[in-house]
């Protein structure tokens, strides 16, 4: 793994206040999901999840939620999130996505479609915990798969980064 990698993981995980204790967990998520070519599935998003979270919170570590969540910031409400019923039909949605960008010919138009694709999976919260650094992963792998380089999203930044999602 080289240096711009080990950043990348070390800020997405800052993001969202993890440190030392999930990097390792990170590279190995990081590390499956490269490996992966072709068309990216259901089951590499959950074995993503579950490397990911096997050690922080094994209880929830690949599996899609079955809960309501919210996103909160400073206690307060500031989204309620699909439906867990909604959220097989949403995740095959952002799969179909992904399908149709990695399959776009148009190079200037990439960099947007990733993103699209980016806030699709952050907006559909699959998961109880971790979505978004499973979806800064799979923005990675996407990015990979379209000849774009790496982006690093700092931690310093994240107050920009959460406006896309707005």
């Amino acid at each position: 793994m080289n240096p711009q990698e080990v950043l990348f993981l070390t800020e997405s995980n800052l993001i969202e206040g993890v440190g030392e204790e999930g990097l390792g967990d990170s590279m190995k998520a990081y590390v499956y999901l490269m490996q992966i070519k072709g068309k990216l599935t259901l089951k590499h998003i959950l074995k993503t999840h579950r490397l990911l979270m096997r050690n922080l919170n094994p209880r929830i570590a690949g599996k899609v939620r079955q809960m309501p969540v919210g996103i909160y910031s400073g206690g307060n409400l500031i989204r309620q999130c699909p439906n867990p019923a909604e959220l097989n039909a949403l995740l095959h949605r952002f799969l179909f996505m992904v399908g149709c960008s990695l399959e776009s010919p148009v190079f200037s138009e990439k960099e947007k479609m990733a993103k699209e694709c980016h806030i699709e999976f952050e907006k559909t919260h699959p998961f109880e915990d971790g979505n978004g650094r499973v979806g800064r992963l799979l923005w990675a792998w996407q990015r990979k798969q379209m000849g774009l380089p790496l982006l690093i999203i700092f931690d310093r930044e994240k107050q920009e980064y959460y406006k896309l999602f707005k």
